[in-house]
């Protein structure tokens, strides 16, 4: 899969949606995250629909670049293992694209930006 991007051992990834809930790191992941509270500038949320194999239709979060330093979007921080994003990389889908971003904390870390 081409979208997937390559990461260190260990990766930061900044969630500021799904991510974040028990529920899904426990599918995911087989354990809860602990992370820290952050904050990703020049950036926006907006609502992504996306449709379920039955065809359902769901709406989630999905962040995109303003460039306008006043756009923010609150989130955590969490510390993945490369194998753990790789899973986050399939969970997200082809909706999003997992970019390296600067948090206002000075932190690099990994986000998911919406494609559509």
């Amino acid at each position: 899969m081409g979208w997937l991007k390559k990461a260190s051992r260990h990766s930061h990834l900044f969630s500021y949606g799904t991510l974040r809930e028990n529920s899904v790191q426990l599918t995911l992941f087989n354990r809860l995250l602990s992370g820290t509270p952050d904050t990703l500038l020049n950036y926006r949320l907006t609502q992504i629909k996306l449709s379920d194999q039955d065809g359902t239709e769901h709406y989630y979060p999905g962040a995109y670049h303003t460039g306008n330093p006043k756009d923010q979007i609150a989130g955590v921080v969490f510390q993945l293992s490369y194998d753990e994003l790789l899973r986050a990389d399939l969970y997200e889908t082809q909706a999003y694209i997992r970019r390296q971003v600067q948090l206002v904390s000075g932190k690099q870390t990994w986000v998911y930006i919406c494609t559509i």
